[in-house]
């Protein structure tokens, strides 16, 4: 991705840029950008987990199966991916078992599906599989 690719942080008044694979990579990260392409990937891989389960998805399971906070991934999906891209669509919210289930559905069939097709097949396993321990932990 030629955006990701390079980036300009400004220290001290020196202009340096820095490639992509060095964002994120310690505490001192004072590029602006470097938060916003995070919470871009953070999303990307919470819908990815999403499309494992169909049009219709669990929240809690797509975040366990990729060890993102539960809270977090309600917030990003009631929140700009409902509303501002409108991207998924809230179904409802129930009890089952222990824990309440969050439940929503992706608007578009074709999303759902470019990203369960741009997994490989070692990811969809491993997320498939996280995804069945997730839904059966409470069952």
């Amino acid at each position: 991705m030629p955006a990701l690719d390079c980036l300009t942080q400004r220290r001290g008044g020196a202009e340096t840029r820095r490639g992509a694979r060095e964002l994120g990579s310690g505490s001192g990260d004072r590029c602006l950008g470097a938060g916003v392409i995070r919470g871009v990937v953070i999303v990307a891989v919470l819908l990815a987990a999403a499309s494992v389960q169909g049009e219709s998805f669990i929240a809690e399971a797509a975040a366990a199966a990729v060890g993102q906070n539960e809270a977090a991934a309600l917030a990003w999906l009631s929140g700009p991916l409902s509303k501002q891209h409108r991207l998924v669509q809230a179904c409802g919210r129930e009890s089952k078992g222990k824990r309440p289930i969050s439940t929503f559905r992706f608007r578009l069939t074709l999303v759902q599906k470019y990203l369960y097709q741009s997994l490989d097949a070692v990811e969809r396993g491993r997320l498939e599989e996280r995804t069945r321990e997730e839904i059966g932990r409470d069952a």
